[in-house]
């Protein structure tokens, strides 16, 4: 069953308190690994009960949420040489030293 518009409540819960940290593939796997750190620190902390039985990181489905946010992903690409920069270095190439500006 679907809880709106995602496969579950877990990945739903995800894109909710991660999804405006993610803008690319790196970003993704940062708060993808720190999710899990954070999830195997709390069972580590306060052992078995209802609140982590609650919380089952396997229950996520990742695929989904990587599909479904990198289809949004701006890559920003070197006019001249195709080299992927970030949006913050879009404007200059560091490889070419191309200015994507045209200035």
């Amino acid at each position: 069953m679907k809880y709106k518009g995602w496969t579950n409540r877990a990945t739903w819960l995800f894109n909710v308190y991660y999804g405006d940290k993610i803008n690319n593939e790196d970003d993704f796997n940062r708060e993808k690994n720190q999710c899990e750190e954070d999830h195997e620190n709390l069972v580590n902390t306060i052992g078995t009960c209802i609140w982590s039985d609650m919380i089952d990181i396997r229950e996520i489905n990742f695929v989904e949420l990587f599909e479904t946010m990198s289809s949004d992903w701006d890559e920003f690409k070197c006019e001249m040489c195709e080299e992927s920069m970030t949006e913050e270095d879009h404007h200059f190439c560091d490889i070419c030293g191309d200015c994507r500006d045209g200035e």
